[in-house]
């Protein structure tokens, strides 16, 4: 099998290099007996998280047509030294337990919690509900038929979160009182599977400029990895989806893109830009927006991402610069400048 640790320098990493504020400044010391000799101390302790993605790819699998395998895996530096597998986190301190949990506390007075999915209006059975206090949280019981109706501790300051798998997590405050009633009316949003496609939107060199132009489908030698992340308000969890679209799903692409070598002039001097060649893995085009997803959008079948390309590869070698790998950089940037032609298609 074949094994490949990948690493896009566009996935964003996370970097702290642990300076005093915002500005990183070095140690300076100087002697009286030579003015001319000075010292500088740069002492920065860093840390870095990236993500690597990991390709597992066996081209015997399913009778020669191939099988490709993908995850990944988060690389750690700390104090400027890679994390090692025998590192341990620092435990918290443990706290005793107090009697929110406790049966013989549950005087609120009753408590009635209806709970539906957000984009098909239908009551929700089987739906966890935790309350907290501080570090403490209790399971109080989950709603059956749709419902549920029993008593809380008495807190001021508490917060009810409700859980069920497939939904997002929703919480919010809630506070109870001695022997009065209340009720809740919740709406968790569910976590959905769809089918999707990805095209290009090409843009085209035209003199020193690129225009964006006509929609094509991916090429066999071409994938692209899509990430989701919602934008969840204060009361919701966090929630990212990823996967990955291949132009041809099972066989590995092997294209690759020559810069030819050329020379330039400047201030009536000659120089020359080598020949270089990128090979497979290269990144030739990307996307970055922010979109709603109406409750309409979801409840289609299928979704088409669209993705700018600068169409690099049709050029003709001969005129091809390596000044047109720019505007590959700057995709992020135009994805807003185009977003009309970028929005995401519902089938």
């Amino acid at each position: 099998m074949e094994i490949t640790f990948n690493y896009n320098p566009f996935w964003k990493i996370y970097l702290d290099l642990n300076c005093n504020g915002e500005v990183c400044e070095p140690e300076s010391v100087t002697t009286d007996l030579l003015t001319l000799i000075g010292i500088q101390n740069y002492n920065f302790v860093y840390d870095i998280s990236f993500p690597t993605e990991v390709e597992i790819y066996d081209q015997y699998a399913f009778n020669n047509r191939g099988y490709r395998f993908k995850f990944f895996l988060e690389g750690n530096i700390r104090a400027n030294d890679p994390m090692k597998t025998d590192f341990s986190r620092i435990e918290g301190v443990f706290l005793e337990q107090t009697m929110l949990c406790d049966d013989n506390k549950r005087n609120s007075g009753e408590i009635k919690i209806n709970v539906k999915d957000s984009i098909t209006k239908q009551q929700i059975d089987d739906v966890q509900i935790i309350y907290s206090a501080d570090a403490e949280s209790c399971l109080i019981g989950s709603t059956q038929n749709s419902k549920f109706a029993g008593k809380f501790p008495v807190v001021f300051g508490g917060v009810v979160s409700f859980l069920k798998d497939g939904y997002i997590t929703y919480a919010q405050r809630f506070d109870t009182q001695l022997n009065k009633d209340d009720e809740l009316d919740i709406t968790l949003v569910p976590k959905l599977t769809k089918k999707f496609t990805v095209k290009k939107r090409l843009m085209t060199k035209q003199g020193n400029r690129w225009l964006i132009g006509s929609e094509a489908d991916m090429r066999e030698d071409e994938e692209a990895f899509i990430t989701l992340t919602r934008e969840s308000n204060l009361n919701e969890a966090d929630f990212t989806s990823a996967a990955i679209y291949s132009g041809n799903q099972t066989q590995k692409g092997d294209k690759q893109l020559r810069i030819p070598q050329r020379t330039i002039e400047e201030d009536d001097e000659e120089f020359t830009i080598q020949e270089f060649t990128l090979d497979e893995g290269f990144r030739v085009g990307g996307l970055s927006i922010n979109y709603t997803f109406t409750n309409e959008d979801l409840k289609k079948d299928e979704i088409v991402f669209y993705v700018l390309n600068p169409d690099i590869a049709a050029i003709p070698e001969s005129d091809r610069v390596v000044e047109d790998l720019n505007v590959v950089s700057n995709v992020d940037e135009l994805s807003q400048q185009y977003k009309g032609s970028l929005v995401p298609r519902f089938t």
